[in-house]
């Protein structure tokens, strides 16, 4: 991968993995907040470092890392399971920089990674606030309206505990900060899952608003992580 201008280059552990990511760090030596920003799809790029562009104005350190089995990276792809422990141990990685107050970190991520974020925000206890844009909530409805089992499932779709425990809704109380899901309003999928995680939280006093951008799954992406800006920028 080349890494893009104001990039650099690192590798961060989880487990007995060594995987790569792209950090950005303020030139000074306060201490400031962090975004960790989970990428959408299966592969990584520099759309990704493009589009987070605004944290990095706002003086936020910002890491994106590469998960398992992507890139060339080690380790084997198992959809929204293993990939979790990379993005905690990523957020250790972020959490642990001299340059970076461990007390406001943030995380983000769009599509697959907004399915990260969410699984994630549900085992981290120290993420300051969290947004997920266009995440998948339940992945058995999405396997089936989608239709992409058969090319991304490395698991029998049709085995009801295999996508339970890859699902987010299934562990809405288990929420450890306050999140906003984002999706699109050409989005269906996400219509129902949602706003049904958002409620599921709120039952139990979690800040918890899942909320509609205009567009659809490829072009709600600026406005997203404007509106993710936004909110972090209310603790920080």
């Amino acid at each position: 991968m080349v890494v893009p201008d104001g990039a650099s280059d690192i590798t961060y552990r989880s487990g007995s993995l060594r995987l790569k990511a792209w950090l950005s760090l303020p030139a000074d030596s306060k201490k400031h907040p962090a975004v960790l920003y989970l990428h959408s799809g299966f592969d990584f790029s520099k759309d990704s470092w493009d589009l987070v562009r605004p944290f990095r104005e706002a003086g936020y350190a910002v890491m994106l890392p590469t998960m398992r089995g992507e890139n060339g990276q080690h380790g084997v792809f198992t959809l929204y399971y293993d990939e979790v422990s990379d993005v905690l141990n990523a957020a250790d990685y972020l959490r642990s920089l001299p340059g970076v107050d461990p007390n406001r970190l943030f995380v983000t991520g769009y599509s697959v990674g907004g399915t990260l974020t969410m699984l994630a925000s549900e085992l981290y206890p120290h993420f300051r606030a969290a947004v997920s844009i266009s995440g998948t909530p339940d992945v058995a409805t999405y396997l089936k309206y989608a239709g992409r089992a058969p090319y991304n499932a490395p698991f029998d779709p049709a085995d009801a505990h295999e996508a339970l425990i890859r699902s987010p809704l299934a562990w809405a109380e288990s929420l450890k900060c306050p999140i906003r899901m984002y999706y699109g309003t050409d989005e269906d999928y996400f219509a129902v899952a949602t706003p049904a995680m958002a409620a599921a939280a709120k039952a139990k006093g979690i800040d918890a608003e899942a909320l509609t951008v205009k567009g659809d799954h490829g072009s709600i992406g600026d406005a997203s992580i404007a509106l993710a800006l936004s909110f972090f920028q209310q603790f920080r």
